[in-house]
């Protein structure tokens, strides 16, 4: 049976701290961002929530890196050049023999709330991967929020976004904008506004 997705408006300032906080129908919609659901966990899988760093349970209401563990991971012994350590991962603190595999996702985990013909459980958000998390002074910010304002700050700007030790936005920007200095104010300035985050490189080229 198909469901529609569940719909979850999230406050935005707590999710920058990495933590779910839905809002109610009496808060203001604005200062949130609509999340949907990426399905329910079936009883055959078990799906968990795990700080990546220190591979430990994240707290409820917490997002983390998505483990997953089914009939349906690869086995041991069919691992062959993969990273056991990927495939076959444990939580610490938790039975050593269950395994899981470590999707590179970050999400988080809420009780679906659905009855009826279906079995309810949890569903599972799916926010994004690990490679477009944007850490910066404690707070989350991913790649694709930042790429999306700097597409509507300026029509003739095209961009991509590369993380290192520090946020580099690179910009291809056409020949309609000269000076191309002229360009960097309005990113950073966009950015900031709409992110709280100031970047520290910007490449440009034609």
């Amino acid at each position: 049976m198909l469901l529609e997705p569940i719909a979850l408006i999230a406050d935005f300032e707590w999710l920058r701290q990495g933590i779910i906080k839905p809002l109610s129908q009496l808060d203001d919609a604005s200062y949130g961002v609509v999340l949907h659901d990426s399905g329910i966990v079936p009883t055959n899988t078990m799906i968990a929530i795990v700080n990546p760093e220190t591979h430990t349970l994240c707290p409820s209401s917490v997002i983390g890196e998505i483990w997953v563990s089914s009939d349906s991971n690869i086995s041991g012994d069919m691992m062959g050049i993969f990273d056991a350590n990927k495939l076959e991962a444990t939580i610490q603190g938790r039975d050593p023999r269950i395994k899981y595999l470590r999707t590179g996702d970050v999400g988080f985990l809420k009780s679906s709330g659905v009855k009826a013909p279906v079995e309810e459980g949890q569903c599972f958000y799916v926010l994004g991967h690990l490679s477009e998390v944007i850490s910066s002074k404690g707070l989350l910010h991913f790649a694709i929020d930042i790429e999306e304002s700097v597409e509507n700050c300026h029509q003739d700007i095209f961009y991509v976004i590369q993380i290192e030790n520090e946020v580099v936005v690179i910009v291809t920007i056409k020949s309609s904008i000269s000076p191309l200095l002229s360009a960097v104010p309005l990113i950073v300035s966009c950015i900031l506004e709409r992110h709280s985050l100031l970047i520290d490189t910007i490449v440009m080229q034609k």
